[in-house]
């Protein structure tokens, strides 16, 4: 619970303060959630969140920056999404006024709190 506050606090600056909203037309973490609801979550659950990790890589390279989060070879696409979507639903209870927040910030936090790369 202590990691989830942590996480929370990460992606909102208070509890009680307004989240950064999504831009018009920017999928929300209300509608990643929607998206991902479904007993059996469809392929566009899996290849946004996918998305969103391959995108934060390929822009690390690009730019030559250090990478945000260290996926663990053997950890498989189903975990990833899962510790996505369990996140986003301990958060959103605790912070509901994150269904507003960009989709992409939260899964870009969920992936660099769950996944940290060993320190050097």
């Amino acid at each position: 619970m202590i990691a989830l506050f942590a996480l929370a606090a990460a992606l909102s600056l208070a509890p009680d303060e307004d989240p950064i909203t999504a831009s018009r037309g920017q999928m929300t973490l209300g509608d990643l959630q929607v998206l991902c609801a479904d007993r059996e979550p469809g392929e566009a659950c899996r290849f946004y969140i996918l998305g969103v990790m391959e995108g934060t890589n390929l822009a690390s390279g690009v730019a030559n920056d250090t990478k945000h989060f260290c996926i663990p070879e053997g950890v498989t696409q189903t975990e990833i999404v899962a510790v996505v979507k369990r996140l986003a639903k301990g958060d959103v209870a605790m912070f509901p006024k994150d269904v507003t927040m960009p989709a992409v910030s939260f899964v870009g936090a969920s992936l660099i709190h769950s996944y940290p790369c060993a320190k050097k």
